[in-house]
């Protein structure tokens, strides 16, 4: 975070939450955008009142003044909460006995709806790709 920047935890009216409440992070400072380019619709979701930026990322605030990730919130309402879906979907991944190493990460698909993609690579080299696909689908 820039030294410049403010920022805020605001729940989905627009009001500031307090300690150990989760919300919305809000950004405002020089760098913000003041505008996405040929998209007036992606500017008036996120660009609000007085210059704020409305982030979609969930964060809560301890007392200490300390900001913890909790996810995102996007339009459709989905929650995907990294530290569980995908921790949960990695440790499931990472444990079968053919996975050497994999990483699980949200994408947007083409409607804005949020979803997990696994990346992972197989102990052995030769391997059939589909097979290997439904087998770690059906964990």
């Amino acid at each position: 975070m820039c030294p410049a920047n403010e920022i805020a935890l605001r729940d989905k009216d627009g009001r500031e939450v307090g300690d150990n409440e989760e919300g919305i992070l809000w950004v405002r400072g020089d760098s913000n955008t003041p505008l996405y380019w040929n998209r007036p619709d992606k500017s008036a979701e996120t660009i609000r009142e007085a210059g704020w930026i409305y982030t979609g990322d969930r964060f809560v605030r301890d007392s200490d003044g300390f900001h913890f990730f909790r996810g995102r919130a996007d339009r459709s309402h989905q929650d995907l909460r990294p530290m569980g879906l995908s921790a949960r979907s990695r440790a499931l991944l990472a444990e079968h006995p053919q996975v050497r190493e994999c990483a699980v990460f949200a994408a947007e698909l083409p409607d804005r709806r949020m979803t997990l993609k696994a990346v992972v690579v197989m102990n052995d080299r030769a391997f059939d790709a589909s097979d290997a696909t439904k087998m770690l689908q059906d964990l």
